[in-house]
């Protein structure tokens, strides 16, 4: 930025002109890289023109950010004397040092990236640190592979070169050139710059920031979803959590594949490969393929439905709809919170990610998913708020072909509170998108929120009227608060009502619902199984369909989450090949093969649940259901202790092989 450029800028103090001088600087750098990025290798790619314009204005955005925060000290520190680069000499030696020193490392940082594009076709990760964990040797490689020598100068060539740049354009900004505006513009103008410094480390004006997933929802090119990224802020996100996002090895995999490929029915079990395959080839089905649309159904519980026993008559719809169809007793959520469970069900591997979700994890964002095996089907994906929340967007896009997302924004609806629009909106928006679908069957995945703090009840709410109940009633039938039972029965009229419209489209008779908790709410002190953790993830689960559905009918097996997409499957007649642990719960199994994975919490079988977290043994359908009877029972404890783990393994082993 020149002095008469500067000047321009007069409005902001001289330690703010500086501090963007930096940053545009850098942005201007940052995107000059990315641009030779894309000239270097996309002869080699190919994709369509308009997912590289995408990818490319994406990765800008992330070159801002990365570029704001370059001068983010500057902004922050300066506010001591001897930091402020407007009033000393030294100030000004310390910051060119941070700002030269900065460039440098990640000018080295894009050099290597290029070269790990070049040779692995992906950016640089947190798994860059098993390269040199054997130093020597990856020095003696590196010396031989790469010109070090010309490296090196080139680097310190590069710091003189920025140098200049920044006295040329950045350091000139701080010299007094104009008398400073009147207080209002001044005033104003910080204002402006605040906001504009939001809106670029934020990435987007909506309530959650860009992601790494943005870049891989973009398009499943590789080359696209790289050109969408920057190498410094995504290796930066990588080794945030580069310990949980480390691949096992195979050999806890290889030692129980044996018990579990016989477990799962593998077509040609090879302990070697590792191979779950499978192919399955449902009895095809009358008529034409019916719509599969599957409700994610935000915190409820068994513990909370009428149909289960609750007795304030929370969900009357859901019971209605689950003496119309058939309802599973015994339905586990693989893994939770919200994002693991979507997770879980999208890739039929319970989410047994250390620390956060795997759909956080940007290693193991690639995926097979059975949501493709729904060929000819028109694919839908409809949520409430923002699919960047616990980057969704990114595994779901990245994975399911040619799926369309519905999201806040894309509404007409108004928003509702900060999870985004009501559920009860956003199934009117849903019911509308699929009256226009004709010429093809569809799949659709509806997310609800609203049954989640702060309970926001939409003005727009039909006839639904809240409820008062006393605070003794409430604890007896584990609701923690008034509005926590509000919320339940609003996300249950909102189904009713959901399907009350849906009945009155041409599209209902041929369609089958699969609506479940995507986890329960918490209990409390009345639940005696809260206290080891089982009641979080027993949820009511319901298939209805009038004409594809039995009514009335009651299955007692136990089965989970990660069985979601097979069943439908199943129901709908299409034949698929299966790589991890679904399977389709209306198909027959044996008593031995009735059980249900709960992440790192334990294992579910008929008669007992054991109790990774407590070491311990549960008889969970009996008078005592917390007493720890493994004294009692200790071939059973250990029997269950031995296929949790081999489960357990197998599934940390899948979560990042599970891709062709």
């Amino acid at each position: 930025m020149t002095p008469d450029r500067a000047s321009r800028f007069r409005f902001l103090p001289r330690t703010f002109r500086f501090a963007l001088a930096v940053a545009l600087l850098h942005w201007v750098l940052f995107a000059a890289f990315r641009i030779a990025f894309w000239r270097a290798f996309q002869a080699t790619e190919s994709a369509p023109a308009s997912d590289l314009v995408r990818a490319l204005v994406l990765g800008f955005k992330f070159d801002l950010r990365l570029a704001l925060l370059v001068a983010l000290p500057v902004l922050l520190f300066s506010w001591i004397p001897r930091l402020d680069p407007a009033r000393t000499r030294g100030a000004r030696r310390l910051w060119m040092i941070y700002l030269v020193g900065l460039a440098t490392l990640f000018a080295f940082v894009y050099a290597v990236d290029f070269g790990h594009f070049d040779w692995t076709h992906g950016r640089i990760d947190a798994t860059m640190l098993d390269h040199v964990r054997e130093l020597g040797t990856a020095l003696a490689v590196a010396w031989e592979t790469y010109p070090i020598v010309w490296g090196v100068l080139g680097l310190a060539a590069f710091a003189v070169l920025f140098s200049l740049a920044l006295r040329r354009f950045a350091f000139r900004t701080l010299e007094r050139r104009a008398a400073p505006p009147f207080l209002p513009a001044r005033i104003a103008g910080i204002a402006a710059f605040v906001a504009f410094y939001a809106w670029g480390i934020n990435g987007t004006v909506g309530g959650y920031p860009l992601r790494w997933s943005n870049a891989f929802s973009i398009s499943p090119n590789a080359f696209v979803s790289a050109l969408g990224l920057n190498p410094v802020l995504y290796l930066a996100d990588t080794w945030t959590s580069a310990f949980s996002m480390k691949a096992p090895g195979p050999e806890a995999a290889r030692r129980h594949y044996d018990e579990v490929a016989s477990l799962l029915h593998v077509d040609a079990p090879d302990r070697e490969s590792l191979s779950f395959a499978r192919s399955v080839r449902p009895e095809p089905k009358p008529g034409p393929p019916p719509n599969v649309v599957i409700v994610f159904l935000e915190s409820f519980g068994a513990n909370k439905a009428g149909v289960f026993g609750c007795g304030l008559d929370p969900t009357p719809n859901l019971d209605a709809i689950a003496r119309d169809g058939t309802l599973f007793r015994s339905f586990y959520v693989a893994s939770l919170p919200t994002g693991r469970s979507i997770f879980s069900v999208v890739t039929g591997i319970p989410d047994v990610n250390p620390g956060e979700s795997a759909s956080r994890n940007p290693m193991i964002v690639r995926q097979r998913t059975l949501a493709n095996a729904f060929v000819g089907y028109e694919k839908l994906y409809f949520y409430t708020g923002n699919l960047n929340w616990a980057n969704l967007r990114g595994v779901l896009t990245h994975n399911i072909a040619d799926l369309r997302t519905f999201e806040y924004g894309d509404y007409s609806s108004p928003r509702n509170d900060g999870w985004g629009i009501s559920d009860y909106h956003m199934f009117e928006e849903a019911n509308r998108v699929f009256r226009t679908i004709r010429d093809r069957p569809f799949l659709a995945f509806l997310q609800t929120s609203g049954n989640h703090p702060p309970y926001t009840i939409a003005d727009d709410r039909g006839e639904f009227r809240t409820i008062e109940v006393d605070e003794a009633r409430l604890e007896a039938n584990e609701f923690r608060s008034l509005d926590e039972l509000n919320g339940l029965r609003f996300l249950d009229y909102s189904v009713g009502h959901f399907l009350e419209i849906a009945r009155g489209e041409p599209y209902f008779e041929n369609t089958v619902f699969l609506l479940f908790g995507d986890h329960a709410g918490r209990g409390n002190k009345t639940d005696p199984l809260e206290g080891i953790g089982f009641s979080s993830k027993h949820v009511p689960f319901v298939i209805y369909g009038p004409s594809r559905v039995p009514r009335g009918q009651v299955v007692d097996s136990v089965v989970s989450s990660v069985d979601v997409l097979p069943t439908a499957l199943g129901l709908a007649g299409l034949p698929y090949t299966n790589h991890t642990f679904g399977r389709d719960m209306l198909a027959p199994r044996s008593d031995d093969e009735r059980f249900a994975l709960l992440r790192e919490d334990g294992l579910v079988e008929p008669e007992f649940f054991y109790s990774a977290e407590y070491e311990g043994l549960f008889r969970y359908r009996s008078a005592n259901p917390a007493e720890d009877v493994k004294a009692r029972h200790p071939e059973v404890f250990a029997r269950m202790k031995g296929r949790f783990t081999a489960l357990y393994e197998t599934a940390r082993w899948l979560l990042h092989h599970n891709h062709d």
